[in-house]
């Protein structure tokens, strides 16, 4: 299958203006803009089919409205993107969320797939190098 660069230009467009959408608050506007009548969801906390989406985000919105997202990337490939993100929640929780969009020959996405891991603050972690003998050494081994 082969597709055009205005058309993975337009999937990434749309999964970016999805998701923005979606975690803003407006999941119903999302979902009536940019997704498919036959809709599956593969997060098994969300409900297959658009009202499943909408009803999990809406009640999500109504718990923590007040969250951040930055895309990080956004990558297209024939019909598929990946949307990387950083999201900041209720009492500094962050998360690094990747996300899969598949979109139909309508522009539309026909289902999505999500992982995400809680981001933990970087942490400077200092290792000593030895050598047999237990001699600090300078990394240079050869």
């Amino acid at each position: 299958m082969e597709t055009t660069n205005k058309a993975l230009d337009n999937h990434k467009e749309n999964a970016i203006a999805f998701y923005r959408t979606a975690f803003e608050g407006n999941p119903r506007e999302a979902v009536e803009k940019y997704v498919a009548e036959k809709y599956i969801q593969h997060n098994p906390k969300v409900t297959d089919g658009r009202e499943g989406f909408i009803a999990y985000f809406e009640k999500m919105q109504q718990q923590y409205p007040i969250k951040e997202i930055e895309f990080l990337r956004c990558i297209a490939e024939e019909d598929l993107v990946a949307l990387h993100t950083h999201q900041v929640w209720p009492e500094n929780e962050e998360y690094v969320t990747m996300d899969f969009f598949r979109f139909d020959d309508k522009e539309k996405f026909v289902n999505t797939g999500i992982r995400f891991s809680r981001f933990l603050k970087r942490r400077r972690i200092q290792i000593l190098c030895t050598d047999k003998k237990g001699s600090p050494f300078n990394g240079d081994l050869f």
